[in-house]
């Protein structure tokens, strides 16, 4: 909404807690109105809104670059995570593998292999709705990192000894547990900026 020089508005703004703020009859673009946005810029949402629309209208504040860039760049984590747990599934793959690896996959209860289908496509279903700006993507996020923590439980006395490489550990290890727990905090820190709904 534009307004003309000289014409005032109502300034409305909103902090992270929910905690509401009206100055009423401000003029927008004056230096002392100007000021007081700078001051407060970065905790608070803030708009010019008319005082009839005060209810109705949602109030959010421009998502920064780096959510996107977050979104795209987990949700590849993730449809690589589905990949390998296809691959998994099939007979012929998991005889290429070293002998290792053919131990793990082939002495994984059923339960921890279902729980490595959530872990992944929980994660991959989650970063889609993030790029949606959908809140319910904490929901898949807490899924995923059950399914993670579950999936790994099996194996966890095979770390040091089988899985002793460090670059496996922080592949089959570290990583996924510490994306599953990144996002899940991300979801709803992003939710709190109002940046999805």
């Amino acid at each position: 909404m534009f307004y003309d020089r000289h014409q005032t508005a109502d300034l409305y703004i909103r902090n992270n807690q929910g905690i509401e703020f009206i100055f009423e009859g401000v003029e927008p673009g004056c230096p002392q109105t100007n000021a007081l946005i700078d001051f407060i810029d970065g905790d608070f949402d803030i708009a010019y809104i008319d005082q009839e629309e005060m209810m109705n209208q949602p109030i959010t504040t421009g998502i920064h670059w780096s959510f996107w860039v977050i979104a795209v760049v987990t949700l590849i984590w993730n449809v690589l995570g589905a990949m390998n747990f296809v691959l998994q599934m099939n007979s012929d793959v998991i005889a290429s593998m070293s002998e290792a690896h053919r131990a793990i996959i082939e002495g994984r209860p059923a339960w921890a292999t279902a729980a490595f289908a959530v872990a992944v496509f929980g994660g991959a279903l989650g970063c889609i709705l993030l790029l949606f700006k959908k809140a319910a993507a904490k929901y898949l996020f807490l899924a995923s990192l059950i399914g993670v923590l579950a999936q790994l439980f099996p194996h966890i006395n095979l770390v040091g000894s089988v899985i002793s490489d460090p670059f496996e550990i922080l592949m089959m290890v570290v990583l996924p547990i510490a994306v599953a727990v990144f996002l899940l905090w991300y979801a709803k820190y992003v939710e709190r900026k109002n940046w999805i709904n």
